[in-house]
């Protein structure tokens, strides 16, 4: 199954990177320029059952005065490399295998944007169909527990919630303040710097905090094919595109002269369970 997977995904990054003879600037609309940047590094499972077959990635949360942008680093640095491709014109292949080669770094696959002033949070996700959608941002119902521990040098309490099917012990630092953490999680004394479900199927671990420097556009792709719906209907979509990936990139005229035995359901075992 791990090589019918690679076969997948260096199919995905071929359709994507290997059409084109130019870059083409990604179409996307900024929202905000960060002044702050965390690092969390991903440890997360694709199965649930292979408990020690984890796959590893580097996500960033980038803050503003009115927003908040949590997505992948290598998917964000691939996209300012096509621009820079894109505006200077350079031509392509060259540029093309080395953004590729950036974007199959990649793990993280729900960047997200929220407004601060309306605390309404964008998803964005998907594998062959591209989704988005808009919901009053979650308000994390947190438990603080007798606990502490130290991550990457700072002292840490604990707390504890439930959010979407899974249970989740965050550790978050008191001595910085920023009611922020990874992916949707933040409403606690201090910056979540460790989070994972207690079935440690999902771990963000922070390694590191600056100000922004690179990489501060705090945008969403604005592709035309890109569909916007309701919560429900679009993780119902993402979930059934991750169990029958092939199969429904096969329906969608994407995969082609694929073994039939290779066409298998697959473990989705998604960030959020329920909906």
């Amino acid at each position: 199954m791990r090589k019918i997977l690679t076969f997948l995904f260096s199919t995905i990054v071929l359709l994507t990177y290997g059409q084109a003879d130019r870059a083409v600037k990604t179409p996307v609309k900024v929202y905000d320029t960060a002044h702050t940047v965390v690092f969390y590094d991903l440890q997360y499972l694709r199965d649930s059952t292979k408990t020690t077959a984890y796959l590893e990635g580097l996500t960033m949360l980038r803050i503003s005065d009115s927003y908040l942008s949590f997505a992948d680093y290598y998917a964000v640095y691939s996209d300012s490399l096509n621009d820079y491709a894109a505006l200077s014109r350079k031509n392509d292949r060259a540029v093309d295998k080395v953004i590729g080669a950036i974007y199959k770094k990649e793990r993280y696959k729900i960047p997200l944007l929220t407004n601060l002033q309306t605390q309404q949070t964008t998803f964005q996700t998907g594998v062959w169909t591209k989704l988005e959608y808009t919901v009053a941002t979650p308000q994390i119902r947190w438990t603080l527990v007798e606990g502490d521990t130290v991550v990457t040098n700072v002292a840490c309490r604990k707390a504890v919630c439930r959010y979407a099917g899974r249970n989740y012990i965050a550790w978050y630092a008191e001595s910085i303040q920023m009611p922020y953490g990874p992916y949707i999680f933040g409403g606690l004394p201090g910056l979540i710097m460790c989070i994972y479900d207690v079935k440690r199927n999902w771990i963000f671990t922070c390694n590191g905090i600056e100000s922004a420097s690179s990489l501060r556009s705090m945008y969403l792709y604005t592709e035309k094919d890109r569909k916007k719906m309701d919560r429900k209907k679009a993780l119902s979509i993402y979930r059934n595109e991750l169990e029958n990936m092939i199969s429904v990139g096969i329906a969608k005229g994407r995969l082609f002269n694929v073994p039939p035995e290779s066409v298998r359901k697959t473990s989705s075992n998604m960030l959020e369970l329920e909906w």
